[in-house]
């Protein structure tokens, strides 16, 4: 599952003034609250968060995350933390730091939007990376596009050669399925695996309490 705000005309705004970081918090304390409640329901589940690149410059990210997850008692293995390939690589070496602290809780990461630029390869030796989400442009009319399967089949073989795990973003039809697990890609996002829904309609029965 997966929680992050919205890219509403609200959201740019918090970014140009800084309240990006206290949208990031209020995200961060529902999802581990969420997942507190999965857990205890006996519910294994891993539950993805949207991270602003700006966040990255937020002194209070990690001290906030190791907090929330004692606070809640949570494991924290079943957290993902997202980027995008062009936040990380915009300060890579900043990123990189934050990204190995907040790993070192016990978090997980997953480099979101990968493979608009295809010599970008290069950074996943560089970020501390579970998961490598390939860009939907690549996805949408990958049974149409033979040039769009072999750009799959050679990231999903780069992030096997670095022991990542890969997910295809817009996957819209069986037959655009069916290609991905020829090609070897691990997981599939889009409206034909399901369509978004609330949490409470995926967990009947759980309720979230936060701090």
């Amino acid at each position: 599952a997966r929680l992050a705000p919205m890219r509403a005309p609200w959201f740019s705004s918090a970014e140009r003034t800084g309240l990006i970081h206290q949208v990031d918090e209020r995200v961060i304390t529902r999802v581990i609250a969420s997942l507190a409640d999965l857990q205890r329901n006996g519910i294994r589940a891993k539950l993805s968060i949207n991270l602003s690149g700006l966040s990255f410059h937020n002194p209070n990210l990690v001290q906030h995350i190791e907090k929330t997850i004692a606070d809640h008692g949570v494991d924290p293995s079943g957290l993902i933390f997202e980027i995008t390939e062009t936040a990380a690589i915009a300060d890579i070496d900043a990123t990189s730091l934050v990204m190995n602290q907040i790993k070192s809780l016990g978090c997980q990461f997953a480099l979101d939007d990968f493979g608009v630029g295809f010599s970008s390869l290069y950074y996943l030796k560089k970020l501390p990376v579970d998961y490598v989400k390939i860009d939907g442009s690549f996805i949408r009319n990958l049974h149409n596009d033979p040039d769009s399967q072999v750009l799959v089949r050679a990231l999903v073989e780069v992030s096997r050669a670095y022991r990542l795990r890969t997910v295809a973003e817009f996957v819209e039809g069986s037959e655009i399925l069916t290609i991905l697990q020829v090609l070897g890609v691990d997981y599939a996002q889009g409206y034909h695996i399901d369509q978004p829904k609330p949490f409470e309609s995926i967990w009947p029965g759980t309720t979230v309490t936060t701090h």
